[in-house]
This record gives structure tokens, C-alpha cells and sequence, in this order.
């Protein structure tokens, strides 16, 4: 028992020491923040290159009623499928919450869009919520590495 509590404590010290490598976080978050404004300006030109631009090479989305995509192909083919069957009327990426950990961020963010279908359908409106996880690149940038959505209800 004593091994387990031993353990525990020190998973928890190196969890907590990697969380504290980064004294400036509120130049990250400034960072952070900048990023979700270029990508909603990105996801408005509806060119899933431009999009997965903004994400790691084994990034990963999760959406409710939807397989996951994993890696920057599948993401991209699976925005750019979509893209092409809409126009976008209003679109907004916002993060209610920035935690950043080393090397690490997390956000907790909304995503609400109108979205008008080519085929002259009734708009679709999207207002979901999130987690977005952001790994730090080595040239001190912000990547999506892991995003995972769920909708509100109606």
C-alpha cells in the first residue's frame, strides 16, 4: 500500500512540475487567443487546407454522431466534404477557458455557426461546445492537436 501511495505522489509531483516549466502564461493564452481568431477567419473561406493548416500532423477530432478523424488527410477530407455542400453566413470560435500546462493547453471552447446549404435548404445552425487541446511547436507556436465537440440542445 505504502508503494501505491509512493507512486501516486510522485505521478502527481511530475504532473504538477510539468505544469509549472512555463512561468508566462499570459503571453501564451494572448497567443492562444490570437490563433482561435485566425482560425475562425479560416473556417469562413470554407478551404479545409487552409483549416488543417492550423493543426499537429496527428491531430485528432472527435464530433458527436460521427466516426473520429485522425490525422490532417482525414480531418481535411472530412471538412472540405462539407465545405462544399455550404456557405457560411456567421461563424465564431470562442474560449471561455484557457489552461495552459507546459508545453500544453486546454480550452474550453464555444462554436456557433450559420451555415447555408448550396442546395437551397433551410440554414443549419450549429452551437456546440468543447474541449480543444493545443500542443506547443518548437518554433514557440500553438497547434490543435485534439478537439472534441458535443452540441447544445436546441
Amino acid at each position: 500500500m505504502k508503494n501505491l501511495f509512493m507512486f501516486f505522489l510522485c505521478i502527481t509531483l511530475l504532473i504538477f512540475s510539468a505544469c509549472a516549466e512555463k512561468v508566462d502564461t499570459k503571453v501564451d493564452v494572448e497567443a492562444i487567443n490570437s490563433l482561435l481568431e485566425e482560425l475562425t477567419t479560416a473556417r469562413k473561406t470554407l478551404n479545409a487546407e487552409e483549416v488543417v493548416a492550423f493543426w499537429t500532423d496527428d491531430c485528432v477530432l472527435m464530433m458527436p454522431n460521427e466516426l473520429k478523424k485522425i490525422g490532417k488527410d482525414e480531418i481535411k477530407a472530412f471538412l472540405q466534404l462539407f465545405y462544399d455542400q455550404v456557405n457560411v453566413k456567421e461563424l465564431s470560435i470562442k474560449a471561455d477557458e484557457v489552461i495552459v500546462c507546459g508545453d500544453w493547453a486546454f480550452i474550453q471552447e464555444k462554436f456557433k455557426a450559420t451555415w447555408l446549404p448550396k442546395d437551397g435548404s433551410e440554414p443549419l445552425y450549429q452551437d456546440s461546445k468543447g474541449i480543444m487541446i493545443l500542443q506547443r511547436q518548437p518554433n514557440n507556436t500553438w497547434k490543435i492537436s485534439r478537439v472534441a465537440l458535443n452540441h447544445n440542445p436546441s
